[in-house]
């Protein structure tokens, strides 16, 4: 078995939906109305990425989608914005041209992942001239706009 197999093998992660869908439903009631406060679901929205990865994709509808999130921002002002607007490298002009809104980042797919991928095991054969991937603190995780993790 080579080691990205392995490591999907030996991760946490679970496919059986039974099983996530008791834990998900454990969850909501566990903590669900402690949750349900404007600040969290503020720092939630925060927290999106906007993306269009469409085989459709045209410069007109990827600047017709930034539009709507700068039309967000004029008309919603008092709610935060998303965290990112996510596109196919070739489209980061388009939008870095009509994004008006200076508190959404812009974020571009990696190329070589661009071909869709059904699951977990189809990543390691577009990925496997990487030997290791290092640890990441909480730092990477930061969102540097908003000073949110």
């Amino acid at each position: 078995m080579d080691k990205y197999n392995q490591a999907i093998t030996e991760s946490q992660v679970t496919t059986d939906d039974t099983l996530v869908a008791a834990q998900v439903n454990e969850i909501l009631e566990k903590h669900l109305e402690e949750n349900r406060r404007p600040e969290v679901l503020r720092h939630l929205f925060n927290c999106i990425d906007l993306t269009t990865l469409k085989s459709t994709d045209s410069q007109q509808s990827v600047a017709d989608f930034t539009e709507r999130v700068n039309a967000f921002e004029e008309e919603h002002g008092d709610l935060p914005s998303v965290a990112a607007i996510c596109v196919y490298p070739n489209f980061v002009p388009i939008v870095r041209t009509v994004l008006d809104v200076s508190s959404v980042d812009i974020a571009a797919v990696a190329a070589l992942l661009q071909a869709r991928c059904e699951k977990l095991t189809d990543i390691p054969e577009k990925v496997d001239f990487f030997d290791a991937v290092p640890d990441y603190g909480v730092e990477f995780f930061t969102n540097k706009k908003s000073k949110t993790t």
